[in-house]
């Protein structure tokens, strides 16, 4: 859960959007200077730098109404392209960890097709870096990084070491209220998928990942409208919720990929050895998504979205009790 330092529940909600778009950029800066400046490659530079990417759209979609048109534009357009680059280096990253964990246990027909994955996928996460690299570069020549110090203050917006100057509040409509009117919508989206949805099919539950994503996000926006003991029990669920259903994703893309290679080789081993790959991860999906179905039965759903509402106090009728000050984490 990201909390933000020195920002207050009642903090009028243009300041606030500022405040936590600015934190967001802080980061995503401290990503990709880490990355230009490293010679070697940072798999966990290229997971954050996605990751606050996708938590500036994320901030852009509860927040557009109260952040300047041409901000919204100019955010969207240069973080969109960044953030596919990124995604594409880290799919490999992703594969290439997980072939080398499944090395110790892999038969010895297996280890053909690993070795010739990772010869493969090699080449294809290098090409991919180097789009990623061009991207960063891209920004610098766009001077969007002089763009964001004129418009937001690039500071990390986390650090706790001055508690006492709190963001500035106003008589504008306070951060929290817009908060409780953003999340009752996403949490109404998210439980029509989570509870509705049978789950039948991979793709359930692919949908149901892009709406798991779409409300952690949402919550990480409004972090600080809430106790912290109210939003952790919400928040910490819907993680695992999230993670899990990563899990079952990675495996049907590995299969889909592994079945790609199996139909475009004429080598009649290698693709004996790929077809072995392609049913140890669907076997692991199908198994994943067992176990998936097990852990979270439509009673265990129906409860944790009735959860998710009392916590963050979201009933409809409900009087507001967001909190007017989270203290930092």
């Amino acid at each position: 859960m990201k909390r933000w330092a020195k920002l207050a529940g009642n903090t009028d909600v243009g300041t606030a959007s500022q405040f936590v778009i600015a934190g967001q950029l802080a980061k995503l800066k401290q990503y990709a200077d880490k990355l230009q400046s490293s010679d070697s490659d940072d798999v966990d530079a290229v997971h954050q730098l996605r990751v606050y990417c996708r938590r500036i759209h994320a901030t852009i979609d509860v927040l557009d109404d109260f952040i300047p048109r041409e901000h919204v534009k100019l955010l969207s357009k240069r973080t969109k392209r960044l953030r596919e680059a990124a995604g594409e280096v880290r799919d490999w990253d992703v594969l290439a960890i997980d072939l080398n964990s499944l090395k110790p246990e892999a038969s010895d027909r297996e280890h053909l097709a690993i070795e010739h994955l990772q010869a493969k996928y090699a080449k294809q996460r290098a090409k991919t870096r180097k789009r990623l690299a061009d991207r960063l570069e891209q920004l610098e020549e766009k001077r969007f990084w002089p763009w964001v110090a004129e418009h937001y203050d690039v500071q990390d917006s986390n650090d706790d070491d001055d508690d006492d100057d709190e963001a500035e509040t106003s008589k504008g409509t306070p951060f929290q209220e817009v908060a409780r009117l953003k999340l009752r919508d996403e949490l109404e989206r998210f439980q029509s998928t989570f509870t509705e949805q049978e789950f039948g099919s991979p793709r359930d539950l692919h949908l149901l990942r892009i709406a798991t994503k779409r409300f952690r996000y949402a919550l990480d926006v409004f972090a600080n409208c809430f106790s912290k003991e109210a939003f952790k029990d919400v928040y910490a669920p819907v993680k695992e919720l999230q993670d899990a259903l990563g899990i079952i994703n990675d495996a049907a893309q590995f299969a889909e990929r592994f079945a790609d290679r199996r139909v475009k080789s004429s080598d009649k081993e290698l693709r004996g050895s790929l077809a072995l790959l392609e049913e140890r991860y669907l076997s692991e999906q199908a198994a994943r998504i067992q176990a998936f179905r097990e852990a979270w039965p439509l009673e265990a759903r129906e409860k944790y979205a009735h959860r998710f509402q009392h916590a963050l106090h979201l009933e409809p009728d409900h009087p507001s009790h967001l909190a007017a000050k989270a203290s930092p984490e």
